[in-house]
């Protein structure tokens, strides 16, 4: 029954290629390859919203993580903020959303601080999209 469920879905899958290659083709249009960031650039363009939100001393940016694909490749970053205000908060998402489609929030957990309920404790996780210039 499991290899009859798979085999169905892979089905579904490639008589639906056509409609994937399209919507892929058409979404590669809608961006500009020299905007997309490589995980250095994505690392470097979040410490550079971070201190444009006068943050640096309360983040945590971990080490980004890959995943490569024929057409892009996948960058994760993850991002503590400690013991900021709302204000500061709406800030960095203000400018976060200014640089979709390039770089996208995945999550975001808020909690308030338990010694300080004014104040917040912000994880994000942040990725973006590198369009591989050998699939163009």
């Amino acid at each position: 029954k499991d290899a009859t469920a798979t085999l169905q879905t892979q089905q579904l899958w490639l008589d639906r290629a056509e409609d994937y290659a399209a919507g892929a083709a058409q979404a590669k249009q809608r961006l500009d390859p020299s905007r997309t960031y490589n995980a250095t650039q994505l690392s470097g363009q979040i410490d550079k919203l971070v201190r444009q939100s006068q943050l640096s001393g309360k983040a945590d940016l971990d080490p980004v993580k890959s995943r490569e694909g024929e057409v892009f490749s996948e960058h994760t970053i993850r991002v503590r903020l400690k013991r900021i205000s709302i204000e500061q908060l709406i800030q960095f998402n203000s400018l976060l959303r200014k640089e979709t489609p390039y770089i996208n929030q995945q999550s975001i957990r808020i909690a308030a601080n338990r010694s300080k309920p004014e104040e917040l404790d912000v994880r994000y996780e942040i990725n973006s999209l590198e369009l591989i210039e050998s699939s163009l």
